[in-house]
């Protein structure tokens, strides 16, 4: 499968090739966000965001590389849960470029009620946040991607916790890898139960246990809550809501990281 971004390549997730279309226009400052499995860049226009480039990790050269290439870029603003992308990406960044890390130490601790703040995920707080700002209230938010948080903010800005999981993905490369005599499946959960064929007794023990995770999880939050807004976000996004909007009351947004960024930048949040 290949995608084109908007200034850069044509991109295949399954090899991790580029292809570096040349594309004309300047922009001042880009938000980078660099998960566990991927980098993507994006640039906030108005009331949106448009995503200018999304690769691999093991892309970090050439995604610096690339960034270097834009004419007039001043600033870019990164939040990462790779220590070791983002060092490759630093180091050949552009000197003429400012880079501005975000990471959980600048959070003020009253913000945190969270015991071990040195190692949570920036992305955790800032997805959090965004919907917070966005929403009056209470939020959950489920971040779905290579790991599956289910993470809560309460009004005040708050950070709760939450729970952290494997991805979709990483439950099937599991069973492949130590269950290899089994049958593959596709991600559709069966319409009875139980299941009656082995291939059915898979995708309920596989993606039955996704799914009714995130919904139990998402239940144990509002038993100490009332009035939860449930966003969602990653590049799992899709396949919950597919399974799960009908039963939860979704709000999807996929650049939830990025306006958590944007806020956490700001710092408008912070009480003076």
């Amino acid at each position: 499968m290949f995608i084109l971004v908007k200034f850069s390549e044509l991109f295949s997730y399954k090899t991790g090739r580029i292809t570096i279309i040349p594309q004309s226009g300047t922009m001042d400052k880009l938000y980078i966000d660099i998960g566990n499995s991927f980098i993507k860049v994006s640039e906030r226009k108005e009331y949106s965001w448009h995503t200018h480039l999304h690769m691999r990790n093991q892309s970090a050269l050439a995604a610096a590389e690339e960034l270097n290439r834009i004419d007039g870029l001043k600033d870019v603003v990164v939040a990462s849960v790779r220590q070791d992308v983002l060092d490759v990406l630093e180091a050949n960044l552009d000197r003429k470029i400012s880079l501005t890390k975000l990471h959980t130490g600048q959070i003020p601790s009253f913000y945190l009620d969270y015991d071990s703040p040195g190692t949570l995920g920036i992305d955790r707080f800032l997805t959090c946040l965004a919907a917070c700002t966005i929403s009056t209230g209470n939020v959950i938010v489920i971040d779905t991607g290579s790991a599956c948080t289910i993470d809560m903010m309460t009004g005040d800005f708050v950070y709760r916790g939450g729970v952290i999981m494997p991805g979709v993905g990483l439950f099937e490369e599991t069973m492949k890898a130590l269950l290899p005599e089994l049958p593959s499946t596709d991600r559709h959960l069966p319409d009875h139960w139980p299941g009656r064929t082995t291939d059915e007794c898979i995708r309920w023990g596989v993606y039955g246990s996704f799914l009714h995770s995130i919904r139990s999880f998402v239940d144990k939050f509002a038993q100490r809550a009332d009035g939860n807004h449930v966003y969602i976000t990653g590049g799992g996004a899709a396949y919950v809501l597919e399974h799960l909007g009908g039963e939860l009351d979704l709000i999807h947004r996929a650049d939830l990281i990025f306006e958590g960024m944007q806020e956490f930048e700001s710092g408008s949040f912070i009480q003076k």
